[in-house]
């Protein structure tokens, strides 16, 4: 694929070039979305800023403790070896998770209620996840199992030790369709009356079955592995189960307030 972008005679990284453009392609969107309502567009950066950097913190964490070892780590660290804390390499429900709670820092800061910002910044996020699979795939990383069918993808023989003749199952360029419509979904959904939190909730819950369904589809060793299923495949289990729960909770507490402005 293509690892590297050359710019103005200078290297850039594909992966760190789409998720850059999907933070700014983000911010962007919710500030033209939150025109008109009390919140400031100085608040949403606010929280953009807190949050894309916890996310980002997160996703390298959780991509260190399902790469290596803590003591393979601990000894990389110990002989000076920190290329490993600023190299590539992160795992989405690591930044997820840890962004989330930048996200509940930022708004304490920006003096809002995450609740505030839910019909603006649900929708966008799995746009924003969309562009980042795409850098995925030109870096070639998270690649798909064998496959020889349509669309099969041949990788550079430099990536990950691939053979050119070895087809892999598109897998990076099929999440970001499956985000894109998820996005548009949460976008025609946000327009209409809801209780509080159902948007974030119901985007958990579609993406952590899309995300456990996509796994059965790569082919990557590089992403932990426990009783036959992924690191991903448990994380996205689990967070079915809890947002299912926080929604029935959720649905039962509105339910009332719900029935009274009929």
């Amino acid at each position: 694929m293509y690892p590297y972008i050359h710019i103005l005679n200078r290297v850039i990284p594909s992966y760190g070039l789409c998720i850059a453009a999907a933070a700014l392609l983000a911010g962007f969107l919710m500030i033209r979305r939150v025109r008109g309502s009390r919140i400031k567009a100085e608040d949403i950066l606010i929280v953009m800023a807190v949050t894309v950097g916890c996310a980002l913190a997160g996703a390298k964490i959780l991509y260190l403790l399902v790469t290596y070892s803590i003591p393979e780590l601990i000894e990389a660290l110990r002989r000076g070896e920190y290329e490993i804390l600023t190299g590539s390499g992160l795992v989405f429900y690591g930044g997820a998770i840890a962004g989330f709670a930048g996200c509940y820092l930022g708004c304490r800061i920006a003096g809002c209620r995450m609740a505030e910002l839910e019909d603006t910044a649900v929708p966008v996020l799995p746009l924003a996840h969309g562009i980042g699979r795409i850098g995925c795939f030109l870096a070639g990383c998270c690649y798909g199992m064998p496959y020889e069918g349509p669309l099969a993808v041949h990788y550079p023989h430099h990536l990950f030790g691939l053979s050119p003749d070895q087809g892999c199952f598109p897998v990076q360029p099929l999440e970001a369709f499956l985000n894109i419509l998820l996005c548009l979904w949460l976008y025609i959904e946000s327009r209409k009356p809801h209780r509080p939190y159902f948007l974030f909730f119901r985007y958990i819950m579609m993406y952590a079955v899309l995300r456990f369904l996509l796994e059965f589809l790569r082919g990557d060793v590089m992403r932990g592995s426990y009783w036959e299923f992924s690191t991903s495949q448990w994380i996205s289990a689990a967070l079915f189960l809890v947002t299912l729960f926080l929604s029935v909770i959720m649905k039962n507490l509105h339910k009332p307030a719900l029935q009274g402005k009929k």
